[in-house]
């Protein structure tokens, strides 16, 4: 595709770099487009972040966006994987003072043993309550299984001693951001 100009020497053709500047435009379009929030369609999920080109966001930054819900709305099963007698009732009247509705408390269905504080239990429609069950607890172990309703167990592990403070829970479900993104 090369003219001979007057001189006799050889032009190339304007258009194929146009076209490859074209398209590296529109690959970086589409790459801004995938890497800066794109909608996924469907609903919220942890896994789901949202950043934006002039901001880096706290990693807790979309989960702080979606509404969580309150105590008097989730249901808290409260079970006792310990050898220690008591502990569920003890715990599960903590969670009521909290505001939890509180469902059955017993030992472990499941007799496990677990090595953690707690162990959070939850399906696919109490993704949000179990985060605010699991913030009631420092290190707990989240564990998703297959139940069809939004309840959560609380199931009390070996390395339990107490629950977080309030004022400790409420911190973990609404951390303040770090310094390098307050002006997000």
């Amino acid at each position: 595709m090369s003219t001979l100009s007057p001189t006799g020497s050889s032009r190339r053709s304007p258009l194929p770099v146009l076209l490859a500047v074209l398209l590296a435009l529109v690959i970086g379009a589409l790459g801004g487009w995938w890497f800066a929030g794109r909608d996924t369609g469907g609903g919220t999920s942890a896994a789901t972040s949202s950043t934006s080109s002039t901001c880096t966001r706290h990693p807790s930054a979309t989960a702080r966006a979606a509404a969580l819900p309150a105590p008097a709305t989730i249901t808290v099963n409260v079970y006792n994987a310990t050898t220690r007698r008591g502990l569920a009732r003890a715990t599960s009247g903590e969670l009521a003072g909290r505001g939890f509705r509180i469902g059955v408390v017993a030992n472990d269905p499941l007799h496990k043993i677990i090595p953690a504080p707690a162990e959070v239990r939850f399906g696919p429609v109490g993704a949000q309550a179990a985060r605010v069950v699991a913030a009631q607890v420092s290190n707990p172990t989240l564990v998703r299984d297959t139940r069809k309703g939004g309840s959560v167990d609380f199931v009390i592990g070996e390395g339990f001693t107490a629950l977080s403070t309030p004022a400790q829970a409420k911190a973990h479900l609404n951390p303040s951001p770090s310094p390098s993104t307050s002006g997000c």
